[in-house]
């Protein structure tokens, strides 16, 4: 294919008339149709306009090369994007997967790290929180709290029962002392969501 066929099929690809190309680069009508006729050739300037004109690249009229680099980059561009997509996904699955994973494990997941002292970590984390649970269930109950040492727990997959015994005043100034009740759902590490007070007996 010569320059002049080249240049004849990309400006009817594009659907212009020789008028147009010539008033583009302010020429005669007759110039481009002897392009076209391989009769005469543009010169650089012009070679530089009709390309632009034309959306192509001067090697490709000059000489009818196609420059494809653009088309890989593009290529490796979108294949790049392909695989941080890909890695950001499993990634984020992988994440969720742990979560969930962690979320449901039973209570001796915890109780296994903590060896013999479980209980005591779980009394010594919660007691306080439990307590003022107790607290808000009574209107006649001051200077609330729990008696270490007294507290024992059990367990049962997700589930934790915990035990201890409160000391209060109550209106009249009295002592009193009752065991208490506790069950707990694991949510996570050594974090139990907990169930009201229930008093023993």
């Amino acid at each position: 294919m010569t320059i002049g066929s080249r240049i004849s099929k990309l400006r009817k690809a594009h659907n212009y008339s020789q008028e147009y190309i010539a008033e583009q680069l302010d020429i005669s009508r007759q110039a481009v149709s002897k392009w076209e006729n391989d009769t005469t050739a543009p010169d650089t300037h012009n070679l530089i306009k009709l390309a632009e004109i034309l959306n192509t690249t001067v090697e490709y009229l000059a000489a009818g090369k196609v420059d494809d680099k653009p088309q890989t980059k593009k290529r490796k561009v979108f294949t790049k994007k392909i695989v941080y997509s890909l890695v950001a996904f499993l990634a984020l699955a992988l994440i969720i997967s742990a979560v969930i994973f962690i979320h449901m494990r039973p209570v001796s997941w915890d109780s296994g790290a903590c060896g013999g002292g479980f209980a005591t970590a779980v009394f010594d984390k919660y007691n306080e929180e439990l307590v003022e649970k107790f607290v808000k269930g009574g209107e006649d109950i001051a200077n609330a709290k729990a008696i270490r040492g007294s507290h024992e727990a059990s367990w049962d997959g997700r589930m934790i029962f915990l035990k201890f015994d409160v000391e209060y005043e109550n209106t009249d100034g009295q002592k009193i002392n009752h065991t208490l009740h506790f069950t707990g759902k694991r949510v996570w590490n050594m974090v139990y969501k907990w169930s009201g007070a229930t008093i023993e007996g």
